[in-house]
């Protein structure tokens, strides 16, 4: 069952965050930084964080991810001007393969298409790809990011 996460749910957010991460290789000092981080935004702003959804099946949280939505200027390609970016997909070692990212996955599209979203974006390991490509994703060549530290 995907159900949308509360609060007393934070534990699990971070938790998947974190792991999706130690698998893309992040080193312990990146993880240590994101947790802490992660752990605060989330305390000081559940409200304003993205929505998460879970896979919990007879009490046992099996995976999850979240979805952000935000409006940019409408396009050709995206005549609505919203767009939702999908982020912290995971799924537990020992569920995996049995369909639940793609079932977290088809569930936030299907929010996505009764809210008349006309793009949805993610990033994703090299784990995610197949699942993401049998839903109809494209790779885009030409992203670029830049991170604007603090000083």
């Amino acid at each position: 069952m995907i159900t949308e996460a509360a609060e007393e749910h934070i534990e699990w957010i971070i938790r998947h965050r974190i792991e999706m991460f130690r698998e893309m290789g992040w080193n312990d000092d990146d993880l240590q930084f994101t947790e802490q981080a992660t752990r605060e935004f989330l305390d000081e702003s559940w409200d304003q964080a993205p929505t998460a959804f879970l896979a919990i099946e007879d009490d046992v949280v099996q995976g999850g991810c979240s979805v952000t939505f935000y409006k940019t200027f409408p396009s050709r390609h995206n005549p609505t001007g919203q767009d939702a970016y999908v982020l912290n997909m995971f799924v537990e070692p020992q569920f995996r393969k049995k369909g639940i990212a793609t079932r977290l996955l088809k569930h936030i599209l299907d929010i996505c298409k009764s809210e008349g979203i006309g793009r949805v974006a993610l990033h994703s390991a090299p784990m995610g790809i197949g699942i993401y490509e049998s839903l109809g994703f494209e790779k885009v060549e030409n992203y670029y990011r830049m991170i604007i530290r603090r000083k």
